[in-house]
């Protein structure tokens, strides 16, 4: 038991399919240009992590900051 899709007899070389391989190729190209893209413009988990420790340097400091220079400013003051 086969099923049938259309009228046509199956043959050894079929031109449409050339034409679905023809286009997903072009699509493989597209895709691969978009990763490539993705790649070259995105963080990695490396940039991630640094900034991480950037902002936490950051926010120690400035905590310490407010509170060390009250006392500061009343010692000198």
């Amino acid at each position: 038991m086969s099923a049938q899709f259309d009228q046509r007899e199956p043959q050894a070389y079929d031109r449409s399919m050339e034409t679905h391989i023809h286009k997903l190729e072009s699509e493989l190209i597209a895709l691969k240009t978009d990763v490539a893209i993705i790649k070259s413009n995105y963080a990695t988990k490396a940039d991630v992590a640094d900034a991480k420790n950037s902002v936490i340097i950051w926010v120690v400091s400035a905590v310490l900051l407010a509170q060390l220079l009250p006392a500061l400013l009343k010692a000198f003051s």
